[in-house]
């Protein structure tokens, strides 16, 4: 896992509507990761899948080339993904962001940690549903399981603020 992200200069592709794309290839380099969640993987292209329900979106989409993640507590254990993130890692942000992190928020702390040794991580296309996403326009903040204001917080406080994320 540590050889998928070591000294890579990492770009983490929300859903949102409000996603500049001429903003995100200007950002793309020579050494850029770039990974996208559910039905942005069949958008992007990236290198990483993060994937919400991974045995689920596995039979959907053509991830192509690109290393798959299980990003959810749910479903476990995947059958198709190359990694499960542990749920030590969905845990401990469970007390910061409520009972059900979304699937951006597990993928961001698990971006975190130390161990991958990461050079950068940019993230690009999260308003944390200021907009819907660009697949689901339906869809409101009211809808969603998820506590996208603790979410907002924790980003800005810890992933922003303490691991030098940077927020596009």
């Amino acid at each position: 896992m540590i050889e998928v992200f070591k000294d890579k200069d990492v770009i983490v592709i929300g859903n949102a509507l409000s996603l500049n794309e001429k903003k995100l290839q200007s950002l793309m380099g020579k050494n850029t990761l770039t990974c996208a969640f559910n039905k942005g993987v069949e958008r992007f292209k990236p290198d990483v899948a993060f994937f919400s329900i991974a045995d689920s979106w596995n039979r959907v989409i053509d991830v192509g080339d690109a290393f798959t993640i299980h990003v959810s507590s749910k479903g476990r254990p995947s059958l198709t993904a190359d990694y499960t993130i542990p749920m030590r890692v969905i845990n401990k942000l469970k007390p910061h962001v409520g009972h059900r992190p979304s699937s951006g928020c597990i993928a961001n702390a698990f971006l975190s940690q130390r161990s991958l040794n990461i050079k950068s991580v940019t993230l690009i296309g999260f308003d944390f549903k200021m907009t819907p996403t660009y697949y689901d326009q339906k869809r409101t903040p009211a809808d969603e399981p998820h506590d996208y204001v603790r979410e907002r917080r924790f980003t800005h406080d810890y992933f922003i603020k303490e691991h030098q994320y940077r927020l596009v």
